[in-house]
């Protein structure tokens, strides 16, 4: 099985969340998980533009004293791309 990406694991986890009604440390646990796949979906767009490398982990990004940078700005844009993915995703699969 191919692995999925960051938009499908999205929609996975906001669909376990909407069918499921989770609660407690399985909901803080899910929330997490797909906070990390948006800022995974949002790190590797950076990168494929050359807005930032490898090495840059995401804190340098979304530090307060880089929040006017090109960097910081685009972060936050793909973060919105992300989510308009996964819940268009859902939306057409209910």
């Amino acid at each position: 099985m191919a692995d999925l990406s960051n938009v499908q694991m999205g929609v996975q986890i906001v669909q376990e969340i909407v069918q499921l009604g989770m609660q407690g440390d399985r909901y803080e646990k899910q929330i997490q998980d797909l906070h990390a796949h948006m800022s995974d979906f949002a790190m590797t767009e950076l990168r494929s533009v050359g807005l930032i490398d490898r090495t840059v982990p995401v804190e340098v990004v979304t530090d307060e004293q880089n929040e006017t940078t090109r960097m910081a700005e685009e972060y936050w844009r793909q973060t919105s791309v992300f989510f308009r993915k996964v819940f268009q995703a859902c939306a057409a699969g209910a």
